[in-house]
């Protein structure tokens, strides 16, 4: 998980240069520079009162720990102190915390994760605004005398594709699922952009609202086979990739694993070819009951893979499971 710091600096870098920039460029810069100060102001605004409630809570158990003689929880707690206050906690609940802080890490890391989640998202949306506007800027530039309008374009654009890589938003090794932490759409309906698996009607996938967090849930009372879901889209698999990461965050409550055949709930994840035929593939999957975890499936690309198949589910086995944070990543 990276470090929030590191996100709102990227937001609000401002090129040293912008004085320099032709008038035709610098009014759809300084439009661009404005929205990413204000993206990161929004974000503070929104951590800030969470990462202070969290603190206070570990001031007074450090200070009871220390009271106490219990120094390797006191040391455990500065710990926990130095690393929210750099906004970069750690993903697990580290073992070192006493157990009674677990509910106030728990409302502090759902609001880290929203801000972590949306930031790049949106900046990588604020780029792909100003990056059309110039690009129509460089096409229009087509007289000699309009050189300099084109190097800067093209400046601007490298600079501002580093900027989104910075924050986490980059698209050059990575193809985001559409809606992969379901966060769009409404709660208690299906989830948007994505779709059964096959003929069978899945009517018990609905999206959950947790605060201002919402992940997807199966409530899958009896096993019920190929009622997963799919992405609408199925995802490219870029030109030189030669191999995938694929990864989710999974809660599971009353499994009760299927009896012959993919018997346990997750996700399976396949190449396709240009005819659609399965080329390679991974299982994640969740074995027994579990609070939130993520889990990762790697595996090799062969040459003939074009595309990746994404299915989510129970599969064979009956249970509540949730799933939320989906990313793929190829190298």
């Amino acid at each position: 998980m990276k470090a929030v710091p590191a996100i709102l600096w990227s937001c609000l870098l401002v090129m040293s240069a912008g004085a320099q920039l032709p008038p035709a460029l610098k009014s759809h810069a300084d439009k661009f520079e404005a929205d990413r100060a204000a993206l990161a102001v929004s974000a503070e605004n929104y951590l800030k009162p969470a990462r202070d409630r969290y603190l206070a809570v570990l001031a007074s158990a450090e200070k009871a720990a220390v009271a106490a003689g219990r120094r390797d929880e006191s040391v455990g707690i500065a710990s926990e102190m130095r690393d929210v206050s750099a906004d970069a906690p750690a993903d697990v609940f580290p073992p070192d915390l006493p157990r009674t802080l677990v509910p106030h890490r728990r409302d502090y890391m759902t609001v880290f994760s929203t801000v972590q989640k949306t930031i790049p998202a949106k900046l990588r949306e604020l780029a792909t605004t100003y990056l059309k506007a110039i690009a129509a800027l460089e096409t229009s530039s087509l007289k000699p005398t309009d050189a300099a309008v084109i190097n800067a374009v093209s400046t601007e654009k490298q600079r501002v594709i580093d900027l989104v890589e910075a924050a986490g938003g980059s698209q050059k090794h990575r193809n985001v699922v559409a809606n992969s932490d379901f966060s769009q759409g409404e709660p208690g309906r299906f989830p948007l952009k994505w779709q059964a698996e096959a003929e069978v009607p899945v009517t018990d996938a609905t999206v959950i609202a947790d605060g201002a967090a919402k992940f997807l849930r199966f409530r899958r009372l009896q096993p019920l086979r190929r009622a997963n879901l799919l992405p609408e889209k199925e995802v490219t698999i870029p030109a030189k990739a030669r191999s995938v990461a694929f990864s989710v965050r999974l809660r599971v409550k009353g499994l009760v694993p299927g009896k012959d055949y993919d018997t346990y709930p997750g996700a399976h994840i396949t190449g396709r070819d240009a005819r659609g035929e399965e080329a390679g593939g991974g299982w994640a999957v969740v074995k027994e009951d579990t609070g939130w975890k993520r889990f990762t499936v790697r595996f090799p690309l062969k040459p003939e893979a074009k595309s990746l198949r994404i299915a989510i589910g129970p599969f064979g086995a009956a249970a509540l499971l949730d799933v939320d944070d989906i990313e793929v990543e190829f190298k």
